[in-house]
């Protein structure tokens, strides 16, 4: 748990994917836009305004995130580059968990698994031929 001091001091920001925008817009694509995607196995999207006080089931995690970058002249402006890029990678995730769920849809948890493994090689590969150019 938190202490006294931390609970204080922390700040807590919603993340709404469907509506917030992407700091860097290089991620975007509009197939993972919740706003323009519908599910053809569940029948979910698109989200509109408000959908989260509309939509049933809708899902809510807490993510604890601490930035330090202790040097001077440069630590609000890393701190604040750090705080954004872990905004827009909990963004995208949520979006593409959310737009990729035909994929996912119906999985047991062992298959789950198997197809996060499957993706986690997949961006390796990925990574790989763009550090090979």
């Amino acid at each position: 748990g938190l202490s006294e001091e931390e609970l204080q001091t922390r700040l807590l920001e919603e993340v709404d994917i469907a509506f917030d925008e992407l700091s860097n817009q290089n991620h975007y694509k509009k197939e993972e836009d919740p706003k323009f995607f519908k599910s053809v196995k569940t029948g979910r999207g698109p989200l509109i305004e408000g959908w989260r006080s509309m939509d049933e089931p809708i899902m809510c995690s807490y993510k604890l995130v601490n930035a330090s970058f202790e040097v001077w002249g440069l630590q609000t402006k890393v701190e604040d580059f750090i705080q954004r890029s872990i905004r827009d990678v909990l963004l995208l995730g949520h979006r593409q968990a959310f737009t990729w769920i035909d994929e996912w849809y119906g999985m047991t948890l062992a298959d789950v698994r198997a197809f996060e493994r499957q993706k986690q090689a997949e961006t390796n590969e990925k990574l790989k031929a763009t550090d090979d150019n």
